[in-house]
């Protein structure tokens, strides 16, 4: 990943150039070995691609902000393609950083620039690749991991009467990036009170009522590994209701963890877990009525 929110970007890497010793050749030259291969990107982001990447400066092609960027990547790959016969384009049809204006306009502008060129809908491929974590990986997110517990504990220390659902916020973001974390994806979440039903609550100015609920949602990041956390702390004595809804919850969980091994579908995983909690819908009902009455 890199910083800002580039309007196009993509990664060339001519088909006949992966055929044969791709593998052997990455390793044994990197991609400098290939002269074809090339980042297309917005002109800002070109230093953290190089900053962060095997290619080399001349690998990476920059578009100013002052240009068609569609017209400009058409152009890119169209130099890098001249004189090739029956090209066919690996494109993310399901990408929302791709509008559909700016796709027809990518499909069109190829067609004519490189004898017909064909498009192959190639959407999640990196995805599925990186669903298997290396090693390195692995230990990014536990180190995510660590941060994120000791931003959560923060986050409880600064839950009081009278503090700001901000003022919480602040004490969580200060531990994310203190203990090694960087920006994560997503901001942490403080809502206090009836506001913890709201998904994805932007922190006010409200303050914290003594005998009320504060619920913290917290990623930590490192080297752009996330590892979250959803939590609830309370002021005050934690009511019975509270704390039998956090007994089930555990069990789901803990079922959850039990059925989590390789080959084993996600959706099971998950219907488990829900089977859990749907064989206890009294207690679910009671909760749901509480936080109502409190609205």
């Amino acid at each position: 990943e890199t910083a800002g929110s580039p309007v196009v970007q993509a990664l060339l890497i001519p088909a006949r150039e992966q055929e044969g010793e791709w593998g052997e050749r990455v390793e044994r030259d990197g991609f400098s070995g290939f002269r074809n291969v090339a980042l297309v990107t917005r002109l800002l982001e070109v230093a953290n691609g190089i900053h962060r990447s095997f290619l080399l400066p001349a690998q990476h092609v920059g578009i100013p902000e002052d240009v068609n960027q569609i017209e400009a990547l058409v152009a890119a790959i169209a130099e890098r393609v001249a004189g090739e016969e029956d090209i066919v384009l690996g494109l993310e049809e399901d990408c929302a950083r791709l509008t559909s204006k700016s796709r027809s306009q990518l499909k069109k502008g190829m067609r004519a620039r490189c004898n017909g060129a064909q498009f192959s809908d190639i959407s999640r491929i990196v995805g599925r690749i990186r669903l298997v974590k290396s090693a390195a990986e692995v230990e990014y997110m536990r180190r995510a991991g660590v941060i994120t517990v000791a931003a959560v504990e923060a986050g409880y220390q600064a839950v009081r009467p009278g503090a700001r659902e901000g003022e919480i916020t602040a004490a969580i973001w200060g531990e994310l990036l203190n203990n090694g974390g960087v920006y994560p994806a997503y901001p942490p979440f403080v809502a206090a009170g009836d506001r913890g039903c709201l998904g994805h609550y932007n922190a006010l100015d409200r303050e914290v009522r003594q005998g009320e609920s504060v619920f913290l949602e917290v990623g930590g990041c490192y080297k752009r590994y996330h590892a979250a956390s959803m939590r609830c702390a309370f002021t005050g004595a934690i009511p019975a209701w509270a704390r039998q809804v956090e007994e089930l919850l555990r069990m789901a969980m803990y079922k959850g963890m039990e059925m989590l091994r390789p080959g084993v579908p996600a959706k099971q995983v998950d219907k488990a877990m829900r089977d859990v909690l749907e064989g206890s819908a009294p207690t679910l009902q009671c909760h749901q009525y509480r936080v109502a009455e409190a609205e």
